[in-house]
């Protein structure tokens, strides 16, 4: 009699035992060998995963698809199938067309900006102070990033490039005077580059600042993935390793960058939704 008890408690426990199926995220892996900006972000979904494994169950990230800009991984993350998490600079299309979790993943850090220019030209900034002054030169701008529509709609002369790498190389050749890159951005990508860019240095006393929150985006076909990110993102500022890992990655930039230092130069970013939650002041970082 205890054998057939034992045999239905072990039965009862199984099938109360809740069942999850592996939630299988399809990520980016940077825009070339040479991008590191993909593992801050990585680490970020990863640690919103792991603080949901209880209620969710486990869980796998590749990095399998192709390079691509932030236009064709929206147009990928309609179905899902290459793609199904992204994080880009929030416009009206992002929100419209899939599930933005709208929790700044870098803080705002990229809404500071400083300036790769040619080494020849550092005279030319030496003493400029407005977006007028600043509009009298031509910046270097990707196709597909959200800052060239924000600039070209403030009426800046722009250059525009189509590869990540190559944007960097034409600066060196001189083909305009500079490249608005974020604080998380310019110190790492200037040091990758280093051996292959020898006319590029960061201009010393002019900061951008330019609103361009980062948000996590998911597949409108992965609802529960986008449900367990935002989630897990929640418990992260609760418990506050949002924060650390911040600190952990940004720190030495902000550092750098010494933007009490710089002299402010804002651009309006007429993209910039209402819906940020700029009421949350523990989601954003100011100087």
């Amino acid at each position: 009699m205890k054998l057939i008890q034992s045999k239905y408690m072990l039965f009862f426990i199984f099938i109360t035992a809740p069942i999850f199926a592996m939630d299988h995220i399809k990520f980016e892996k940077g825009q070339s060998h040479l991008d590191t900006r993909s593992r801050y972000k990585t680490e970020v979904i990863r640690q919103a995963l792991e603080h949901t494994v209880e209620n969710y169950g486990d869980y796998k990230i590749t990095t399998d698809a192709p390079i691509m800009n932030s236009l064709r991984a929206r147009k990928h993350l309609e179905t899902g199938k290459l793609l199904n998490v992204f994080i880009a600079v929030a416009d009206p299309n992002w929100e419209s067309e899939t599930i933005a979790i709208k929790i700044p993943v870098r803080k705002g850090l990229l809404n500071y900006r400083l300036l790769l220019i040619h080494k020849d030209d550092l005279p030319l900034f030496k003493n400029i102070t407005t977006t007028d002054e600043l509009k009298k030169l031509t910046v270097g701008l990707l196709f597909g990033w959200s800052i060239t529509d924000t600039m070209e709609k403030q009426g800046f002369a722009i250059k525009k490039g189509n590869n990540y790498d190559g944007i960097f190389k034409m600066l060196d050749s001189h083909r305009f005077h500079y490249i608005p890159r974020g604080v998380n951005e310019i110190f790492g990508e200037l040091e990758q580059r280093k051996e292959i860019l020898k006319n590029i240095v960061i201009e010393p006393n002019i900061v951008l600042h330019i609103p361009a929150p980062s948000y996590i985006f998911v597949s409108p076909k992965y609802p529960r993935i986008a449900k367990r990110l935002e989630e897990g993102l929640e418990l992260m500022v609760k418990d506050g390793s949002f924060d650390a890992l911040f600190h952990q990655y940004f720190d030495n930039n902000i550092k750098q960058a010494d933007l009490n230092k710089r002299h402010i130069i804002k651009i309006d970013n007429p993209f910039t939704l209402k819906t940020a939650p700029l009421d949350r002041k523990e989601l954003w970082f100011t100087p």
